[in-house]
């Protein structure tokens, strides 16, 4: 159920239902393969392939801020899958000073048990 408003000029515009505005500027993004693209472009890019629809670029940007939750939903899957991020090179120090120190525990605690021969 759009509204259909009259303009000056005698054309007929509409306002499209949010619905219809997210998936237009969804195709618009998509169809210039920059989902990164600015509002700006997007609410012109929508205009021109809708010429009939009167879109302010405020509604634009709440347009995509609706479609932003699906896309971190897929976002969040694909941290799940991504690799243990690397360790900071004071970590990784740390963890083979830590090693390190185990073995040596090992070692002297199984040295323990021999005679040691003195030279």
């Amino acid at each position: 159920q759009n509204r259909i408003d009259m303009a000056d000029d005698d054309a007929r515009t509409m306002v499209p239902e949010m619905e219809d505005l997210a998936a237009a500027c969804t195709s618009v993004k998509e169809a210039a393969g920059n989902p990164e693209m600015g509002i700006p472009k997007v609410h012109k890019a929508v205009k021109e392939a809708n010429p009939t629809w009167k879109v302010s670029e405020d509604r634009v940007k709440k347009a995509i801020a609706s479609t932003r939750p699906a896309l971190e939903a897929g976002a969040e899957a694909e941290k799940k899958k991504a690799p243990p991020k690397k360790l900071s090179a004071h970590e990784e120090a740390k963890k083979k000073t830590d090693a390190a120190i185990a073995k040596k525990t090992a070692d002297n605690s199984f040295a323990r048990g021999r005679v040691k021969v003195a030279r």
